[in-house]
């Protein structure tokens, strides 16, 4: 049962499993409360949580009729907050997975959550918002990344019955390696989402000529985002290289309809807004990057970094119109050096001794 325990919070995560052959399940806890931060240790979005789930798959790994292996898989969970302890939500996933005997990869996936309490988009202590039920399926499809060309696409369409939402994923990757030292690739990631339901703004009212924030205004939207990433790798020998990755993320929203949460968690509708909340956020990145490994485990780092960003409100415009207008706006750029030299403890002590 690994936990872990600090100054400001306290976390466990426990599991039990079994592997009985191909089959194999697992049950699983996880428990964090309320002052545990882990954000030294790398991504962190929340604590405060008692989970409880599982987790069972079954695998084909012998080569039978069009695949070479087959993984299917199933976990669900329970989730609620730990203090003061409240029911957030339950989940549901299944996937499966395989090579084919071409040695692409194929799998498909479904998802579902039941009405949850989301404690958090409402941006009020003390508020929860009852998310409506929604239901995930897609598929990918990965070809053989052993060739030249190599490709693949994953496909994912989300429903939310309530309010007719609807949103759909895809992501289509391609590389080419021109040689075992050149190789280059194109990622597009594209989101068509209609009729989500979210957090738009805080309101304030004012008394005693004090103004304070008092309620949560939701809305529902439409969401177009798009990112494009082209990569290029450069090898000039075993130990030395280089790397450039340029990224472009685009995304707009554009709010048609506003409620305003109720103290229950369900929303009501709001007849008129004095805010326009729409947003249109554009980043442009540029990573170059050099690096030569100049005596065993150690490493000269030679980078440049260009970052752009633009943030409105004009949602009308298109996606080429955006791109260059964040291409014509102030830069910020970043060169660095960086030395990584690794010391040899028992060399230097037979170096001393004789």
């Amino acid at each position: 049962m690994p936990e872990n325990k600090t100054l400001s919070g306290y976390n466990y995560n426990l599991n039990f499993g079994k592997f009985l052959g191909p089959f194999n399940f697992e049950v699983h806890q996880f428990v964090a409360d309320e002052k545990f931060q882990q954000n030294d240790l790398g991504y962190f979005t929340n604590n405060n949580y008692f989970d409880n789930g599982f987790w069972m798959g079954y695998k084909w790994t012998k080569p039978k009729g069009f695949y070479n292996n087959l993984f299917f898989n199933a976990n669900g969970n329970y989730s609620q907050r730990f203090k003061p302890r409240a029911f957030q939500y339950v989940s549901l996933n299944m996937n499966i997975n395989g090579q084919l005997k071409n040695l692409w990869n194929v799998g498909i996936n479904f998802n579902s959550r039941l009405q949850q309490q989301d404690f958090y988009e409402p941006r009020l202590q003390g508020k929860n918002f009852k998310t409506p039920a929604w239901y995930r399926g897609g598929f990918f499809v990965n070809t053989n990344r052993s060739k030249k060309y190599s490709a693949s696409l994953q496909v994912n369409e989300r429903i939310s019955p309530k309010y007719n939402s609807a949103s759909t994923e895809v992501s289509l990757s391609n590389n080419y390696r021109f040689n075992d030292k050149f190789s280059a690739g194109l990622s597009t990631y594209t989101e068509f989402g209609n009729k989500g339901v979210g957090f738009a703004y805080l309101t304030q009212n004012s008394n005693n000529s004090l103004a304070y924030v008092d309620s949560s205004v939701f809305g529902l939207r439409n969401r177009r985002t798009t990112e494009n990433i082209f990569n290029v790798k450069y090898n000039f020998n075993i130990k030395m290289g280089l790397t450039f990755r340029a990224r472009h993320y685009w995304s707009k929203v554009d709010y048609t309809r506003f409620f305003n949460l109720k103290e229950d968690g369900y929303l009501e509708d709001l007849l008129s807004t004095t805010r326009n909340p729409n947003i249109n956020v554009n980043l442009f990145n540029v990573d170059l990057l050099y690096t030569w490994e100049f005596a065993q485990g150690s490493f000269i780092n030679i980078a440049w970094k260009n970052a752009g960003e633009v943030f409105d409100q004009d949602t009308e415009a298109k996606y080429y119109n955006n791109f260059r207008h964040t291409l014509n706006n102030a830069e910020q750029n970043n060169f660095s050096v960086k030395v990584i030299y690794y010391l040899d403890y028992l060399s230097l002590k037979k170096r001393k001794a004789s």
